[in-house]
């Protein structure tokens, strides 16, 4: 079988998947790899103000206790978060009720 100049057969390609390159690859993070852990980053930190707002445009200003429990969320429970606070009518509603001042 004939292959296309420059390129690799299979056995080449999985040479790199060997003990040795697959320990300098868990050290190496690709720039590809950064690019997305720094957007995963940026969109949480824009959902968490996004979230922020919401609460304070409900309820009225957010708390010191409250905004450092909020950060401490995981991607998921933020989300869901911000997703309930427009159909919330009380902090407790949403679980946020050993915040209420």
């Amino acid at each position: 079988m004939r292959r296309v100049k420059g390129t690799r057969s299979v056995a080449e390609v999985r040479s790199v998947d060997t003990p040795k390159y697959v320990e300098a690859r868990k050290m190496n993070k690709t720039v590809f790899e950064k690019g997305i852990e720094k957007g995963i980053e940026k969109g949480r930190q824009a959902l968490l103000e996004v979230c922020v707002h919401l609460l304070e445009k409900q309820f009225g200003p957010v708390s010191a206790k409250l905004r450092e429990h909020i950060e401490g969320l995981s991607l998921d429970a933020l989300r869901q978060l911000t997703f309930g606070i427009g159909e919330a009518e009380s902090l407790e509603a949403i679980g946020l009720g050993d915040f209420v001042e």
